[in-house]
């Protein structure tokens, strides 16, 4: 169960990324740090990404 090992760790991460932002909420972006403070990068860009 590797990737539910890694899935579990990486919202409780992103979780204590909203805790610190004073927010209840999950957020993409909580997701986003976590995986940056990691060091790893989202494998698929948003569509945001591709706006100008």
């Amino acid at each position: 169960m590797a990737a539910e090992d890694y899935l579990v760790q990486l919202f409780e991460e992103a979780d204590l990324c909203a805790i610190h932002a004073k927010r209840v909420t999950l957020t993409s972006n909580d997701i986003d740090l976590a995986m940056k403070i990691r060091g790893e990068r989202r494998l698929k860009p948003r569509l945001r990404d591709y706006r100008r």
